[in-house]
């Protein structure tokens, strides 16, 4: 599967960290069926470096992406800002595509699994980033990455009330990060603390109390 060429890992941080590497360049990072459909499914750049930002990465944090896809936002995050990221997701060839990416970019604060919800121990993170990680279940055929996992609007209802239940288990302090929504409702013992609008949705920051 051939790939185009693509910058070193030091100019990557450095034009990320400039805000002059654009998505289409970042994209060639990956196998050019998976570039195509990078704008709809995975985090624009910029996105993902305030949502970095917000969620605490250039202190260190431990951040959560669930439904991580081919890893964008944690390996932008990584790189850009800082921090140590585990991506999440279901689709196996999805995961291997996100660890290529991160060896291809020497990054070893990035961490990639295969799993679902039931797999998730918040106790782990700091923060967690949803970019409406289950909206594909509720489209058509042709707004679907592939047919190799199940999708439906029960698995979009269940994926949602899931993670509802994985907020509420958070430790106090825990930051989420949420772009475009997730489809659920803010958990009683959260707060907005940050709500901006980027691009063609809004990126907001929620904190659970002490």
């Amino acid at each position: 599967m051939n790939r185009p060429p693509f910058p070193v890992r030091g100019e990557l941080t450095y034009r990320l960290q400039a805000g002059t590497l654009g998505d289409a360049e970042f994209d060639a990072l990956y196998p050019s069926e998976v570039a195509a459909i990078s704008s709809k499914f995975w985090t624009p750049i910029e996105v993902a470096m305030r949502a970095a930002e917000l969620l605490g990465g250039a202190d260190g944090r431990k951040i959560l992406d669930i439904g991580a896809g081919v890893g964008k936002f944690c390996l932008v995050g990584a790189a850009g800002v800082g921090g140590t990221y585990v991506g999440i997701e279901q689709r196996p060839r999805l995961v291997q595509i996100a660890r290529e990416a991160a060896q291809t970019l020497k990054l070893r604060s990035v961490e990639f699994r295969e799993g679902d919800l039931s797999s998730v121990d918040l106790r782990e993170f700091d923060g967690i980033y949803l970019f409406n990680p289950f909206e594909e279940n509720v489209r058509g055929p042709k707004d679907h990455i592939d047919e190799t996992v199940p999708l439906s609007i029960d698995r979009y209802l269940e994926d949602v009330a899931a993670t509802e239940a994985l907020l509420e288990q958070a430790a106090p302090g825990t930051h989420v990060a949420i772009y475009h929504g997730f489809g659920g409702r803010r958990p009683a013992d959260y707060v907005k603390v940050v709500e901006e609008r980027w691009r063609y949705g809004r990126l907001e920051l929620w904190k659970k109390q002490q």
